[in-house]
């Protein structure tokens, strides 16, 4: 027998219908199957999370290499916004770069 939350469209509203099968049932079906799936939903979001922020530490820190003379000599020049980046990026450290690199790198794989 087909779970509840599995029925299609057609099935569930047959069976209502039918007086076989409560609309109470079915929505309770659904909710269950829902909360059932929150647990690996936040993982999900979790390792996300997490790549996101590795991939952002990655790009700070090639900023900051990429822009280093721009920093040294026109640092006053610069926009807030960039002068905030590139300060960021100067703080990330070769071990933090190496570290969300590898992450990425098996978040890819």
């Amino acid at each position: 027998m087909t779970a509840l939350h599995q029925l299609s469209a057609y099935d569930a509203a047959a069976q209502l219908v039918q007086r076989t099968l409560r609309a109470e049932d079915l929505v309770r079906a659904c909710i269950e199957h829902i909360d059932a799936r929150k647990p690996e939903e936040q993982a999900w979001a979790d390792t996300q999370n997490v790549l996101a922020h590795a991939q952002t530490l990655v790009q700070l820190f090639e900023q900051a290499h990429n822009l280093a003379h721009e920093h040294i000599a026109h640092f006053a020049e610069l926009s807030p916004r960039l002068q905030g980046i590139l300060k960021r990026g100067k703080d990330i450290t070769n071990a933090q770069y190496d570290a969300a690199q590898l992450h990425i790198a098996s978040a890819l794989h």
